[in-house]
């Protein structure tokens, strides 16, 4: 029996926003540095060996946790804020991993549907934690690609001003 295997690319990337509010001031308006980083373990069944990204070849009704390594690069507790972002296309072709977008197939497989991360990561000053992503692959064979992101995001303290 012919097996299909199912190439998935799950991109990284970090957003760092600029909150813009009449009445907010953030605690560290100051200073917009990038006070963590992170790398990839790239396990063994990675298809483009060169990437720092996930470039994997899974087969269906298949697991796998893949480890990303977040560190704190401040002297204060930091919270980053996990969460999984489908990708799409706009109406130009452009590839978009941030508005989430109406899918009208039913049966249309989303990175949302088969990784669960934790929802935030709590990092002492300069400590260094394993990020855990874990891949469920459902039993149904798919050919193709999925693609989107897992996007970390420090956790702001909004102050309001009076």
């Amino acid at each position: 029996m012919k097996k299909i295997v199912l190439s998935i690319f799950i991109i990284y990337f970090m957003l760092i926003t600029l909150e813009i509010s009449v009445n907010a001031l953030n605690e560290d308006s100051v200073s917009n540095e990038l006070k963590f980083s992170y790398y990839n373990e790239i396990p063994k069944n990675q298809i483009d060996k060169e990437a720092t990204y996930f470039d994997l070849e899974v087969k269906p009704d298949s697991k796998q946790t893949l480890i990303t390594n977040v560190k704190n690069e401040t002297n204060k507790s930091l919270k980053v804020d996990v969460s999984v972002q489908n990708a799409s296309t706009s109406s130009s072709g452009i590839l978009n991993y941030t508005v989430p977008t109406k899918i009208k197939e039913e049966d249309v497989l989303k990175l949302t549907d088969i990784v669960d991360v934790p929802k935030s990561i709590e990092l002492k000053p300069y400590e260094s934690k394993k990020l855990e992503i874990k891949l469920n692959l459902p039993k149904k064979e798919f050919d193709g690609i999925i693609l989107g992101a897992v996007k970390l995001q420090e956790q702001k303290k909004i102050l309001l001003a009076t």
